[in-house]
């Protein structure tokens, strides 16, 4: 039998759902007798339990979700198929229950890659060929196939980039992938900060599927919220100042009540450099303003002028000198 012959099955519904005791022994004795269909099965079963009926009509945003969680799901079962869809229609259910959907055994051929960087405090702006965009923020790394790009939307983050992601007709995800997780879009817009002790992801348009692949927890997110992937946790929250997050796409920083020792690491991040607090400074203080991050030297100068620390450079070690104003 088919998936999508399991799927409008009532008695193989029942089976699955627990309702009615009466066809346990013939499902059972059929996965038994048939074990080259316990793929297919399990499938079919995870379908069938992501099936909801509460409400009546789900929004593209909505559905979006929940085939990204579907997706992810799927292919933890069986990575010999791949889900795609066909259509969009007012809800999940709908697709289901049409068959709308269908299941390929995968011919990926060997991926050849080819790395991206950027330099300390530069800004480089990538355009691929399915026509997303990826930015790269200072001091970062990404990791993309040299040829192929529509079929194999898959890249490797470290650093800091803001995604546009342009949505395909075939409904083909996109995955990007840091140290600590997995995260899979359809179309979308986010910014993904992948450094060494943690990712940050945040989302401004669209759906995002996001699986921590240290804790095994996975999470679907809305815009507006910010999801915080570290080596023992995946958490998410709103996230009300994220929308000045991504202004370093436009070589500006803006800082909203910020700790100084946060935008100090962003410094050494950004620009690959240690910074020195041989003067003791409260690291705990708050500061507020906006920045030009055009080059080190400019943020140097902006940082004195607006909050009366200077940071003096000595090769790749930049020392602070004075305390806030």
């Amino acid at each position: 039998m088919k998936v999508e012959e399991l799927i409008e099955d009532s008695s193989f519904i029942a089976w699955v759902e627990g309702d009615n005791e009466s066809v346990n022994d013939y499902w059972e004795e059929y996965s038994k007798n048939n074990p080259h269909q316990i793929d297919t099965i399990e499938i079919a079963k995870d379908l069938v339990k992501g099936i909801k009926f509460k409400t009546p009509t789900v929004s593209n945003q909505e559905i979006d979700a929940q085939f990204l969680f579907l997706k992810n799901q799927i292919e933890k079962k069986n990575t010999s198929y791949k889900l795609k869809w066909i259509g969009y229609a007012a809800s999940i259910v709908l697709l289901i229950s049409l068959g709308t959907y269908f299941l390929v055994n995968p011919s990926v051929p060997d991926i050849e890659w080819t790395t991206i960087t950027s330099g300390p405090g530069e800004i480089r702006k990538i355009p691929m060929s399915d026509g997303s965009v990826i930015t790269l923020n200072g001091n970062s790394e990404i990791k993309v196939p040299l040829t192929n790009f529509e079929i194999n939307r898959q890249v490797y983050l470290q650093g800091e980039a803001y995604f546009e992601v342009e949505k395909m007709r075939d409904a083909s995800v996109f995955e990007v992938i840091t140290k600590e997780g997995v995260i899979t879009v359809l179309g979308t817009k986010f910014n993904i900060k992948a450094r060494p002790k943690s990712s940050i992801v945040s989302l401004y348009e669209g759906s995002i599927a996001i699986e921590n692949t240290l804790t095994r927890e996975n999470k679907i997110i809305e815009p507006g919220y910010t999801a915080s992937l570290t080596e023992k946790s995946l958490v998410v929250k709103e996230d009300k100042s994220m929308h000045y997050l991504n202004s370093w796409k436009d070589n500006v920083w803006e800082f909203h009540n910020s700790n100084l020792s946060d935008v100090l690491v962003q410094i050494e991040e950004s620009f690959n450099t240690t910074i020195e607090n041989k003067e003791k400074l409260d690291l705990d203080k708050k500061i507020s303003g906006r920045i030009s991050t055009n080059s080190l030297k400019t943020l140097l100068k902006a940082f004195d002028a607006l909050f009366g620390i200077i940071l003096e450079e000595n090769g790749d070690t930049l020392t602070i000198k004075s305390d806030l104003k």
